[in-house]
């Protein structure tokens, strides 16, 4: 599994999910967001 977070912007976070599961990616993506708490993922890419 590889993950990669890009900010692409002032406020903007990319989170990049390789993963051949969606539902481990949203957990991830959940957990992510606790981790992360002051900023916002608002882009979601899963490849």
């Amino acid at each position: 599994m590889h993950m990669c977070i890009d900010e692409t912007g002032s406020n903007d976070l990319t989170l990049t999910i390789y993963h051949e599961s969606f539902f481990i990616g949203k957990a991830i993506t959940h957990r992510m967001n606790k981790i992360l708490n002051d900023e916002q993922i608002t882009h979601l890419v899963y490849v």
